[in-house]
Parts: structure tokens; C-alpha cells; sequence
């Protein structure tokens, strides 16, 4: 009888862990838009903005050429770039330079460090607004 308890709880924990896989890995590779409308009196304009924000050194496509796609047909006039494109602990962070390369002739980039890239230059000690600066970046 307690072999069996047993493996049913073995079976419940497994399914369990891999319900919470089958959500959490496919999150990491999935684009999602939200689109907001506000109005404000003082501004007399239509003015299209993207925030793109906690990619985590992920990419959507080879070189992100799916990500790239979708910044392009929400036609921005301003893109910010929010932080945490890489995870603190990584040694390469040449995906996210080539992004912001590639994302910066369509229109106008802000970019702020995330804690990952605040944490990223204190392990490390490079200037990652210096290089997101020559990858043509507004910090």
C-alpha cells in the first residue's frame, strides 16, 4: 500500500513540474504586444511607442529576425529599450548588441541599464553604456 501512495505522489510531482515547464519554456521564446491608447490635452499628436524590455539574452529567430519583424510592423516613433536584454551572469553579450544595432536606423531608441546590466558591469567592470552608446543607443 505505501508503494503505491508512493508512486502516485511521484506521478502527481512529476506531472506538476512539467505542467510548470511546459508554461515557463515556452514563455522565454513567445513575443507578446499590448497595445495602449492614452490622451493627454498637451499632446496634439499621434505618437507610437514601443518598450522593449526583459529579453534575457533570449532570441526570437536567427539573429532575432522574428523580434525584429514585429518592432517593425508596430511602425514605432520611439522605441524604449527598458533593460535587462542579458542576465547578469552571462559572458557574451553579443546578442544584445547586434539588437540594438539593428534596431537603431528605424527611429528614435532610449535606453536604460536594467539590474542585469547594473549587476553585468559590476562583475565585469565594462562600460555597457559606452558600448550600447557605439552600437548608436541614446542612454
Amino acid at each position: 500500500m505505501k508503494k503505491v501512495i508512493k508512486r502516485i505522489f511521484l506521478g502527481v510531482f512529476a506531472l506538476v513540474i512539467f505542467a510548470l515547464g511546459a508554461g515557463i519554456i515556452p514563455s522565454y521564446y513567445s513575443l507578446e504586444v499590448s497595445d495602449y491608447e492614452f490622451e493627454n490635452e498637451k499632446i496634439q499628436e499621434s505618437v507610437k511607442l514601443v518598450q522593449l524590455s526583459d529579453i534575457h539574452n533570449a532570441e526570437f529567430g536567427k539573429e532575432n529576425q522574428r523580434l525584429l519583424k514585429k518592432l517593425k510592423e508596430c511602425e514605432p516613433d520611439l522605441i524604449f529599450i527598458t533593460g535587462d536584454l542579458i542576465n547578469s551572469d552571462e559572458n557574451e553579450i553579443s546578442p544584445m548588441l547586434d539588437l540594438v544595432k539593428k534596431v537603431t536606423g528605424d527611429c528614435t531608441n532610449l535606453f536604460s541599464l536594467g539590474n542585469h546590466e547594473i549587476e553585468y558591469e559590476k562583475r565585469t567592470g565594462i562600460d555597457l553604456t559606452e558600448k550600447l552608446e557605439k552600437a548608436g543607443q541614446r542612454c
